[in-house]
Order: C-alpha cells, then sequence, then structure tokens
C-alpha cells in the first residue's frame, strides 16, 4: 500500500488497534487515529491508558486497520510523545489490504472434524489439520471427494482455545486441485453461534498480530 492511500483512510479520524512494546497484560489498545503534519499521523489513546513510562522515540508498534479498502497493518514508529494522551507516529511499513473477504483468513494448523450432514451420524474426534480459516469460513484439504453444495457438519479446536470445542455446520463452495494432486475444498460456515464466529475472528487477528510482532523485531 503506498502512503497516499493509507493517508486516505485516515483522512477522517478512525478507531483502530494499536500494539506496543510493552510489559505488562496490556499491549494492544483501542485508540483514535487522525492525519497529523508531514504525512504523519496522531494517536489518541483513552485517559490513562498510555503506558508513558515504558515508551521512548523511535520505539515500533503496529496498527491493525479494518475499513473498505479490506484490513491492513501499519508498522508504525513512534515520533513525538506529546502527552499523557497523544503520540505522533510515522509509518514505516505497510501492508497490502488483500483480504477483501468479510471476514480476513489466516493460515493456521486446527484441530478439525467433519462430516456430510446427510450421513448416519457418528463421533469423530478432530485431528490437526492445516487450514486458511476466517470467521466466515476455512479452505481445508480433502481425501475424498465432496461436491460442491455438499453440506458438512464440523468441530473445530483453536490452538488457543484448546478447551473450547466449536461446533458449527458448512457448506462446500468451491474445489481446488494443486500440481501436486492434492485437493482442497473450501466452505462457508452457516449455523455457528456468533462467540463461536467471534472467537474465530478474534484468533486470526491474535496470529496477524504474531507474525507482524515477528517483523517488527526484524525490522
Amino acid at each position: 500500500m503506498d502512503s497516499h492511500k493509507f493517508q486516505q483512510f485516515f483522512v477522517e479520524p478512525r478507531v483502530v488497534r494499536i500494539e506496543l512494546p510493552v510489559k505488562g497484560p496490556e499491549s494492544i489498545f483501542n485508540c483514535r487515529v487522525s492525519l497529523a503534519e508531514d504525512a504523519q499521523l496522531e494517536v489518541l489513546f483513552p485517559p490513562g491508558k498510555l503506558p508513558l513510562g515504558q515508551l521512548r522515540r523511535g520505539f515500533r508498534g503496529v496498527l491493525l486497520c479494518k475499513g473498505e479498502m479490506g484490513v491492513f497493518t501499519l508498522v508504525v514508529a513512534i515520533e513525538k510523545i506529546r502527552d499523557d494522551r497523544h503520540l505522533q507516529i510515522s509509518v514505516v511499513q505497510a501492508s497490502s489490504p488483500e483480504q477483501k473477504r468479510d471476514h480476513f483468513r489466516v493460515d493456521a494448523q486446527i484441530q478439525l472434524a467433519y462430516w456430510p450432514l446427510d450421513a448416519p451420524p457418528g463421533y469423530q474426534p478432530p485431528v490437526p489439520v492445516k487450514v486458511n480459516i476466517g470467521g466466515g469460513g476455512l479452505r481445508m484439504p480433502i481425501e475424498k471427494p465432496l461436491p460442491k453444495g455438499t453440506r458438512l457438519g464440523m468441530l473445530l479446536i483453536l490452538p488457543s482455545e484448546k478447551e473450547h470445542l466449536i461446533e458449527c455446520c458448512a457448506e462446500v463452495v468451491r474445489l481446488f486441485q494443486r500440481s501436486n494432486g492434492t485437493r482442497e475444498a473450501a466452505v462457508s460456515f452457516f449455523d455457528m453461534r456468533l462467540k463461536d464466529q467471534d472467537r474465530i475472528t478474534a484468533f486470526c487477528f491474535d496470529q496477524q498480530r504474531h507474525l507482524l510482532r515477528t517483523k517488527v523485531r526484524i525490522l
């Protein structure tokens, strides 16, 4: 993403999430971001939230943004600590808003079991599977053919939710064949509790945040 696009995004103040390199129970904060002078950004924190004692000019953090362009991230550097609620930051690196879906997705290994809804019921324990997952569905490897439109029952366990079993239904919406001969199916969730969808979305943000924290350490 070029600088003009992210500047357009913040023409009107936006509420976004920022992760800062601080110790303690809170390192992610909701804040309001607006354009400042010299193509920089001004960050407004809620009262009492900005950890002044742990921040210095040049420290880097990550903005997690979601808007009409999609979901994107900005690696930022602190340019000035104005007071106990305001930071002035510059953008060091910006990701492209490639996630055009309503629910952005990440690659992850989860525990998964699925079966056709029209098949005789039977218990299948979830097993580790590498998938591409978001709040609206997932893409998974398959061994047996699953025609488009097949409806499935599903059990999912996320790595950060080992004690929480997500139960839902899904419909096969697309099929893929890789060059190595393996097959994959993309499914769309339905009959899922809103709380479980929120858990998946939070998991995706956490995975994205973990990748960006690694990137910040390297930069």
